[in-house]
């Protein structure tokens, strides 16, 4: 507004949601927390306060392209209880698992951008035998002026999804910044 440039260099138009970079980054958290020791439905639960012992640690990249932005991550879950949980008649102390994820975001327009997203679980647990996974989800958010953002979407578990994972989910919102 203030600079000396010529009209023709302050009317050009510019692309300020695009930014060519790659990010790398990575995380690792440990901690202790309690845990339910007999989770079987219509048994007596015994809590212990702090028996679970678990770790974090995880691997993250985002290529930034043109219009794309593409997210990947790699995250482990390391669970070990210091006594034996039930599930199902078996017991164990060992409950891992690990996650990949794989986000693609485009803009469409610089106020249209769909999203698409894969994931990707595969629990390792010594009770309780859970196949791998995968999860998909699919939303366009729509910048409708400053601070409002519409966004739509659904997201879906395949077969091999465990109980209580969400077959269908679809959502609708609109968030108004103040």
């Amino acid at each position: 507004v203030l600079g000396g440039g010529t009209v023709a260099e302050s009317q050009k138009a510019t692309e300020n949601w695009q930014d060519n970079s790659l990010t790398l980054s990575g995380f690792f958290y440990r901690g202790d927390t309690g845990f339910f020791n007999d989770p079987e439905v219509g048994s007596r639960l015994s809590w212990h306060s702090s028996g679970n012992h678990f770790w974090r640690y995880g691997v993250e990249a985002e290529y930034s392209w043109w219009n794309f932005n593409l997210f990947g991550a790699a995250t482990y879950f390391r669970d070990n209880t210091s006594s034996d949980v039930t599930i199902g008649g078996e017991s164990g102390s060992n409950f891992d698992a690990d996650l990949y994820t794989a986000e693609l975001r485009w803009v469409a327009l610089p106020w249209i951008v769909p999203a698409v997203r894969f994931e990707n679980a595969n629990p390792s647990y010594d009770v309780g035998d859970i196949n791998s996974f995968n999860a998909y989800s699919a939303d366009i958010t729509v910048l409708i002026r400053a601070n409002v953002k519409f966004t739509v979407g659904a997201a879906f578990a395949d077969s091999n999804a465990p109980s209580g994972v969400d077959d269908e989910t679809y959502q609708m919102g609109v968030k108004i910044g103040l």
